[in-house]
Order: structure tokens, then sequence, then C-alpha cells
């Protein structure tokens, strides 16, 4: 059965074609896309999760679909009407909600944190959603969170109806100290590679740009030697290098993998204002091979503005194991999107140069092969033995 929010957003049934049923529950696993299973097979999922599956499905999982449903297939079919309706809506919820609350905190303007590091540094000194506005000393909250976090040059919070506006400015330069336990230290090579930069605060260079390193070499020497004598220091410092690796996927033609069963509800927590209210929690004694999987959602009006509630859910759901079966054609297109995946972990901040594939058919399956070249920082301090 559809929830409120289903109602309130759109949602639609998808039910799986044939035997697509494990492909379309795998599909909405993978998305993170909270369902709804229903005693004939069927899955009521939310109007703005069904386009991310749409895409996602391309082919591979084969399901159909209804018509969208719901409060905006209603007003959808008013449309004539519906300047008046969401007047007279917004009206209501203006009168019937309170107003005194803070709904939402959203940054005024762009700066080098993320609307939700400024949301966490205000929660940190006891503001945030949920908040009596009327209670609030801004002035108080804003001193308190300067002092708190000295990488913060300026900030202000501005009220908006029940929104709070955060004005946050970082100070230019500013970097936060670096803690460390060696009072004299080298800088070693965390992998092999060879040197494309170097940069030397404090200590002694003992490479140079075009050398090639192992891990393990000391790159900046934390050991100073003079004439007359020697003297050791922390050795401060960066070394960016040309790093070369390879990254292999694999695909079998046939495969087994685990299958989530999502079945009855169990728990129905709403979080208002940050005061959860529990409807109704059911776990009981857990059949053998059962577990619970909990799904929390932050509504949004419009796909767009944050709400001051959550509706957090707990399933019960079983897990089997199921032997995937896929044809010569499909082999390549796995293999690629599992080598996607694992390539944008491995080059995640690195400044990629060289980048080659290569794929073949083997007994049974596919392997495709990405060999690359980047250039990345590969330096780590450790300390020097003083006994």
């Amino acid at each position: 059965m559809a929830g409120i929010e289903h109602y309130l957003f759109g949602y639609r049934r998808v039910s799986a074609e044939g035997d697509m049923r494990p492909r379309l529950v795998n599909a909405l696993l993978t998305l993170g896309i909270s369902a709804i299973g229903e005693k004939n097979g069927d899955f009521i999922i939310r109007e703005s999760d069904y386009k991310a599956l749409y895409v996602y499905s391309g082919g591979r999982v084969r399901f159909s679909a209804s018509e969208l449903m719901g409060l905006p297939a209603w007003l959808m079919g008013l449309r004539s009407h519906l300047a008046v309706l969401i007047t007279a809506i917004i009206v209501t919820v203006g009168v019937l909600l309170l107003s005194g609350l803070v709904w939402d905190v959203r940054l005024d303007s762009e700066s080098g944190f993320s609307e939700s590091e400024v949301r966490e540094m205000l929660e940190d000194t006891g503001f945030g959603v949920g908040t009596v506005w009327a209670a609030a000393d801004l002035e108080e909250i804003e001193n308190r969170v300067l002092s708190k976090y000295p990488e913060l040059a300026f900030v202000h919070i501005n009220r908006r109806g029940t929104v709070a506006y955060v004005l946050a400015l970082e100070k230019e330069g500013y970097r936060l100290p670096v803690d460390t336990p060696y009072s004299a230290s080298n800088i070693i090579a965390t992998q092999d590679g060879v040197i494309d930069e170097i940069t030397v605060s404090e200590g002694k260079a003992l490479v140079k740009v075009g050398d090639t390193v192992r891990k393990g070499d000391i790159l900046i020497s934390g050991v100073i030697d003079t004439e007359n004598n020697s003297y050791l220091v922390r050795a401060e410092g960066t070394v960016r290098a040309r790093v070369t690796g390879s990254i292999e996927s694999r695909v079998s033609s046939s495969e087994d993998k685990e299958v989530t069963e999502i079945g009855e509800m169990s728990e129905l927590v709403v979080e208002l204002f940050g005061f959860p209210i529990n409807i109704f929690k059911n776990y009981g004694n857990l059949p053998e091979g059962c577990v619970i999987i909990e799904n929390e959602e932050e509504c949004l009006l419009f796909d767009k503005y944050r709400l001051p509630f959550k509706i957090r859910r707990g399933y019960m759901a079983s897990v089997s194991t199921v032997t995937e079966l896929y044809d010569e054609a499909e082999l390549p297109f796995l293999a690629k999107e599992r080598l996607d995946t694992t390539l944008r972990d491995e080059l995640d901040g690195r400044d990629l140069i060289k980048l080659g594939t290569s794929g073949k058919y083997t007994d049974g399956g596919y392997t495709l092969r990405a060999d690359y070249v980047y250039v990345t920082d590969i330096t780590t301090e450790v300390g020097i033995d003083l006994g």
C-alpha cells in the first residue's frame, strides 16, 4: 500500500516481466530506491525514483509501469485550476503549520564550505532545524561558531520566513595545523614512480625531477649535513610523481549473486523538526535468514525544497543466492560497467595523463583491462629514531 508521501509527491506501480523479478530487485537496491512490495509482486516507487530506474535499466531489466498516480496526477488533470489550487494549498499550509520554528538551513552564497558542512557547524552550537526562532540569540550563535571553527572569517544568519540563510566566509589562505608526533623525520615514497615535481619546505631533497623512485625510498631527508656537524629537522614538502598501474574486471557467463527480497514493513518512524515519532515497530523473533533493512528519506517539495521532517522505515528482508546467466553480447558491457566503477575509485583526486583499455573473451567469460598513468603526491612522513 502506498504511503502518504507517495500520494503527495506522485508514484508508480512497476512489475517485472517474465523472470526479470530478481534483476528488478537488484536494480532497486543498487539505486537505493525505497520500494513497497505488494502481494501480487508489484512494487510501488516514487515518481522521482522512476526516472532513475528507467535510465538505469537500459533494456537489461524488462518491466512495465503504470501511469503517474497520486496528488500530482490529480493536479495535472485539473491543470486549468492549478494556479488556484496551489495558492490555496500554500495559504492553508502556511496557516496550519508552525511558523515559529527553523524549517531549513541554507547557504546564502558561494564559499569554500558546502551546505552540509555549514549545517553541521551550526548544529554543533545548538542551532538547526526545529530551533525556536524567538529563543535563538543569533548574534551569540554566530560568535560561538566563529570561536569553535577558526577556519571561518565571517558568519551571519539571516531569517527569511522559516528558513535560515547563512553567509559563511573562510579565512584566506587558512590551513589547519598539522599534528605530528615527530621532532625529526624523513619524507619517503609510498609507491613507485617517476618524479614530476618536488617542493621542499624543510629538509634536504635526495631526488630530482625525472628520477625513478621505489616505494620506501627517502625523498626528502631530515638529516642536514654541514661542514662541521649534522643536525636533524622534521622534513616538510611535497613530491608528485608519475605512477603507472593497471586494473582488470572479469565477468563470467554464469555468476552466483545474493538477492535480497524485501518483505513487509516492520518499523515506521517520522522525525519532525528533529524529534522522532515512532508510528509502529514490530520486529519480534526474526525468521532464520531474515534481516532488517532500514531506509531514511528526506522529504522534498517539488524535488527541490527540503521539508522539516524525515521518514525512516525498516523492512524485513530475506537473502538468497541465485545464478545469473549472461550471453556473449552482454559480457563486454558488464565488464566495462564494473571497470568504470573501479577506475573512479582508483583515480579519484589524481591527475590522469594516459588511459588505454583492451578486452578479450576467455573461457566462460570476458576480461577488460585498463592501463593508466597519473600524477599524484607519493609522500608520507616517517619519524627518525632518536634513540
